[in-house]
């Protein structure tokens, strides 16, 4: 079960060019998530430098805080 601010890996095909991304989890049951972007251009944004605390992430990164609602059949 996925539970508060575990990291996944979804397909967003809502993205002008549909690929890959990660996504930090608010709330589980109401589908609520927080998307992980490369750069800080959408606000607000906190950062998320790779170093030393998310050695997950490619290269430092940016958790856009503004609530991305995903089913059941996304998350599979």
């Amino acid at each position: 079960m996925i539970q508060l601010l575990d990291v996944i890996l979804i397909f967003d095909d809502t993205l002008r060019e549909p690929h890959p991304k990660m996504v930090a989890c608010l709330n589980a049951l109401d589908g609520w998530y927080f998307r992980i972007n490369s750069r800080s251009t959408l606000r607000p944004c906190v950062k998320l430098e790779k170093n030393p605390h998310h050695m997950f992430l490619h290269h430092d990164s940016y958790l856009h805080c503004d609530i991305l609602e995903l089913d059941d059949y996304v998350i599979e």
